[in-house]
């Protein structure tokens, strides 16, 4: 049980810097507290309702949104309660105000709006409860171990665990491709200058790879590609590779030569037998042409041996030796035209060809090689057939290797042209290569990680975490149709009907209102209910103030008796339930609050009163329902019972013991006496400025009520009042219009707009107050004193 005991305001609507230990002091100039039960009293815009959004702030947990920021304390018997930590606040507190019922009435003010539905606790629910019991152990506690929710908490955690294995190996192979694609210097997409490369093109490159119709490219093509990708754009070759041949001419004419044969006239059988001899005699012969002399041992030469010479080397002889020596002549220069060097760098060609037109340049060699050999046997043949002219001779065959050096030779020339052609699509081509190296680095890289392996084990570790999945969320349907079954158990128990019926039990007991009824209508799908105030069977819309404050009231009371509230002592704060449109239903509220509220539900074993509530606010503007307050059960001496007046002063709103006048006779006429007699001091001004504003009003309603009992006549109901003033005031000259101008000039502006604008006269007040009050006292001064006596002033 907390007792709320004191407030302090230093900023919140119309308060300002309140101190309750300042203002609220008994007639010892004791600080009060607040008791159990609080009446409060105050007139319309004096700060009750801006008291009680204070303590709605409480039930609410929230400030208003129009009052922030704000700065107030209240002291509990338990501890304080701030501003700032409003929310946490642990208080069961219940607020009627203006708005309590915007929120849970709006259709009141807004024909669109709506009224809050609450339920009220059923009846006869012993088997209902035993069920939901049964049910809530069934579910268990996951904390204590037991039942479908500690079930539900293990499977949950193999779940979570299996996710968190599989989620593992996933994000493991996905860094590795993202690795693979992105990381600098030997990622793919650096590696090959490809900077819109991401793990999404890898993975399309991966489904490439793995397609059947994809092969892996062998080292050397790895290598060819690698090198075309560093091609850079060349020059045009302009060389060719030009080699001619003659064999065939030259192999025959020496076929015809080695192969021809020829007779001396008169040979002689010893050069015949000697070729040495034969060339040397040969030679000497043409030595000795015109000497007769031997050169070499001196003796004249035979007269004879001329004859001899001529018979044995013959002209025909001579002849093929001539035409052998001429066709070895041609052989050797056929040899040294020749060449097979290739007047061209591997340089100029692109790197495709290079290792190609090496394998043709050494080609050639070994062809030009084999065809010099050729003729080398060709010479070889004529060279026998000189030496051994007369004899007869059969050439080598030998084998024409001209097409073969000559193809080679093509196929160079083949080679640049391609290696030309390559400059107008080099780009392309280097782009092809480099796709073909980057799939064939993806396909490298899928085998170094065992990619389809990897796969493999995150699909078995999907598939556990399925299962554990699957067994967790049977777990939790299982809990859900319970907790379901529960909940339709649950609406069997609270139940909103009731709440309906409840408030018009209210309306119809207690204010005989038969017109009005609030019922429980079910909404779409049959689980949740609006209400809806009918008049009979229609709707009731454009209800009067009265018929607003009067059903609000009664809504606000049957929730007292909700499910939320049930069984529960609350702090109530009842604010201003009387309209000021309509006070017809005063008496029957007042029976409301006295009947359900006031009056103690029983007794403890002392005998002592024991109330439903904790503590009881009420705040009125209206004097006859603050009459009937009153007359409310009282809680005992010890818990107690307070009455405060709200004013609204010139430093803002403040609370204040009430007054005896109000706290002992409640009337208005004592009320209106006090007030009078509080501006015939002119000191109060200061305190009670509200009292100097309000004169005009209060000294014209209470000389109505004086005048009306001592001069009791009607001749015209819009000149009696005046009669009346005129009569009392007669024997002092000029007091009656005085008191006349003071009441019109203070009561309405409408003819006197510049008074609105001008400060009060507060002196002017005090003495027309002392005038009125001596007046008073000079007709009936018994009457006077009595008066006096009720507002605390003798």
């Amino acid at each position: 049980m907390t007792i709320i005991k004191r407030i302090d305001i230093s900023n919140f609507g119309s308060y300002k810097n309140f101190k309750w230990k300042d203002t609220i002091k008994n007639d010892k100039n004791e600080v009060v507290d607040f008791k159990k039960l609080n009446i409060l009293y105050g007139r319309n815009y004096s700060g009750k309702t801006t008291l009680s959004r204070i303590f709605r702030a409480l039930e609410t947990k929230n400030i208003p949104q129009d009052f922030s920021p704000c700065n107030f304390l209240l002291k509990t018997d338990s501890g304080d309660i701030s501003h700032s930590n409003v929310v946490t606040n642990q208080l069961d507190i219940r607020v009627y105000n203006s708005d309590f019922t915007g929120q849970n009435l709006s259709f009141l003010s807004d024909n669109d709006g709506k009224i809050n539905p609450f339920a009220i606790l059923g009846e006869d629910n012993t088997e209902i409860e035993r069920k939901v019991e049964e049910i809530t152990s069934f579910l268990g506690d996951s904390e204590q171990k037991i039942g479908l929710f500690y079930q539900k908490s293990l499977k949950y955690v193999e779940y979570i665990k299996a996710k968190q294995v599989a989620d593992n190996r996933q994000s493991e192979l996905d860094q590795k491709l993202k690795n693979k694609a992105n990381v600098p210097k030997i990622g793919i997409k650096y590696k090959y200058s490809l900077p819109t490369y991401n793990v999404n093109a890898l993975a399309k490159d991966i489904k490439l790879v793995q397609n059947e119709s994809y092969t892996e490219l062998s080292g050397a093509e790895i290598i060819k590609l690698n090198a075309l990708r560093q091609d850079k754009e060349l020059d045009e070759v302009t060389k060719r590779v030009n080699l001619q041949s003659n064999f065939k001419s030259l192999y025959d004419s020496a076929k015809t030569l080695i192969e021809s044969n020829i007779k001396p006239s008169k040979p002689i059988q010893d050069l015949l037998d000697n070729y040495l001899l034969n060339e040397w005699v040969k030679n000497g012969r043409k030595l000795h042409e015109s000497v007769d002399t031997c050169s070499f041992c001196g003796n004249p030469l035979p007269a004879d041996l001329w004859k001899k010479l001529d018979a044995h080397f013959d002209q025909e002889s001579e002849d093929l030796e001539q035409k052998i020596i001429a066709l070895t002549t041609k052989v050797n220069r056929e040899m040294s035209l020749l060449s097979d060097d290739v007047d061209i760098e591997v340089s100029q060609l692109y790197s495709e060809y290079k290792d190609q037109f090496e394998q043709e340049k050494k080609n050639l060699k070994r062809a030009v090689k084999d065809y010099k050999i050729n003729l080398v046997n060709i010479n070889k043949c004529l060279q026998e057939k000189k030496e051994d002219i007369f004899s007869s001779k059969v050439i080598i065959p030998l084998v024409d290797v001209t097409e073969n050096f000559t193809n080679i030779a093509q196929e160079i020339n083949n080679i640049i042209d391609l290696s030309n052609q390559k400059t107008t699509s080099l780009n392309k081509e280097q782009e092809k290569a480099k796709k073909k190296l980057v799939w064939n680095e993806v396909s490298t890289f899928l085998q170094e990680i065992q990619y389809d392996d990897e796969l493999k084990a995150i699909e078995t570790l999907s598939e556990a975490v399925t299962v554990s999945y699957k067994k967790d969320q049977e777990i939790a349907e299982q809990i859900k149709a319970k907790e379901d079954e529960r909940a339709l158990l649950l609406t069997q128990l609270h139940d909103e009907t009731k709440g309906a019926d409840k408030v018009n039990q209210y309306l119809n007991n207690f204010f005989g209102h038969e017109g009005l009824k609030l019922e429980a209508t079910e909404e779409a799908g049959g689980r949740a209910f609006k209400f809806e105030i009918k008049r009979g069977n229609q709707l009731a819309k454009n209800l009067s103030e009265g018929e607003c404050s009067l059903v609000a009231f009664c809504y606000f009371m049957a929730k007292l008796e909700d499910s939320e509230s049930q069984d529960k002592k609350l702090i109530i704060y009842i604010d201003d339930p009387i309209s000021s449109l309509d006070s017809n239903h005063i008496f029957f509220i007042y029976s409301l609050i006295e009947t359900l509220i006031a009056k103690p539900t029983g007794q403890n074993e002392n005998g002592k009163n024991i109330f439903g509530y904790d503590q009881l606010f009420i705040s009125t503007h209206n004097l006859d329902f603050l009459k009937y307050l009153k007359r409310m059960t009282k809680p005992s001496k010890a818990e107690g019972s307070e009455q405060f007046l709200i004013s609204n002063k010139n430093t803002g709103s403040s609370i204040e013991i009430m007054p005896k006048y109000l706290r002992n006779y409640v009337t208005e006429f004592n009320y209106l006496f006090g007030e009078i007699y509080t501006c015939s001091d002119e000191t109060n001004k200061v305190t009670h400025y509200n009292s100097f504003y309000n004169f005009g009003n209060n000294l014209r309603k209470f000389l109505e009520a004086f005048l009306f009992f001592k001069y009791p006549f009607s001749q015209d109901e819009s000149k009696d009042h005046n009669l009346r003033v005129e009569k009392f005031f007669a024997d002092d000259l000029g007091a009656e219009p005085l008191v006349q101008r003071i009441v019109n000039e203070f009561s309405h502006l409408s003819e006197q707009f510049d008074r609105s604008v001008e400060p009060i006269d507060h002196a002017e007040i005090a003495r027309l107050a002392q005038f009125v009050l001596k007046k008073l006292k000079d007709n009936d001064e018994e009457q006077f004193d009595c008066l006096t006596e009720s507002v605390n002033f003798n």
